[in-house]
């Protein structure tokens, strides 16, 4: 029963890790094109 408990702490772990890692990365490549425009513009 322990390691169930132990097995969910740490998918839910690395759940919210993978949840971080998604929301950096469209943050980065938002940031990418919003400057690619930018440039193209000018």
């Amino acid at each position: 029963m322990k390691c169930l408990f132990v097995a969910l702490r740490v998918i839910g772990w690395d759940l919210q890790r993978a949840r971080r890692h998604v929301v950096h990365t469209v943050m980065h490549q938002r940031w990418i094109t919003f400057r690619f425009l930018r440039t193209s513009w000018v």
